[in-house]
Parts: C-alpha cells; sequence; structure tokens
C-alpha cells in the first residue's frame, strides 16, 4: 500500500545485473534470470525521477583516456582504410588480363 512507510516498487530491467549498478535511496540486485531489479520504498519514487549510476573504476579511467574525439580520429582512419582497400580493389579488378605466350 502507498501510504504505509514499508511500501516498496520494484522494476526488474532488460539490463545484465553488476554489482557496481547504484540508485541512491534504493536496493540493486540480480532476479532470478540475472536482470538487474531495482528495488525502491514507494515515498522514494514518489520524490521524482531515480538516477541509476555504473560505477566501475576501469570504465572510468577509460572514459577519461578515450574520449569521443579520439573514437571519431579511429573511425576516421577506419573509413580512409576501407576507401583504400575498396580503390585498390577495383583497380586490381579493371586491369587488364596478360596472356604471356608459350
Amino acid at each position: 500500500m502507498p501510504g504505509f512507510p514499508t511500501a516498496r516498487m520494484q522494476v526488474v530491467l532488460r539490463q545484465a545485473y553488476h554489482p557496481f549498478w547504484n540508485a541512491p535511496g534504493c536496493d540493486t540486485y540480480s532476479s532470478m534470470h540475472g536482470n538487474l531489479i531495482v528495488d525502491c520504498p514507494a515515498s522514494r519514487v514518489r520524490e521524482g525521477a531515480i538516477e541509476l549510476d555504473f560505477r566501475d573504476a576501469t570504465s572510468d579511467f577509460a572514459a577519461r583516456i578515450f574520449p569521443t574525439t579520439t573514437w571519431k580520429s579511429w573511425l576516421l582512419a577506419t573509413a580512409t582504410m576501407m576507401l583504400l582497400w575498396f580503390a585498390i580493389g577495383m583497380r586490381v579488378a579493371a586491369a587488364p588480363e596478360v596472356v604471356v605466350p608459350k
């Protein structure tokens, strides 16, 4: 019942559970199928949006080292290499066949 202080709301997400998931004022745990469950007091739900956060030192470190500009550069380099590979393939395919007399 929403009026009682023990009333809770549980939401099962289509997200794999990991112990680094955190929602302030709520509990997070795994369902039987490994999905993330966010379990909050009804009073917390009435306060407003609940922010779900994933805190992992390795992920934070990688995010600082590889900002989006690095990914843009990597994608540009990959696209350039693919275009060169395609152009070389087209040039080889268009080259005249050389017949060597016997």
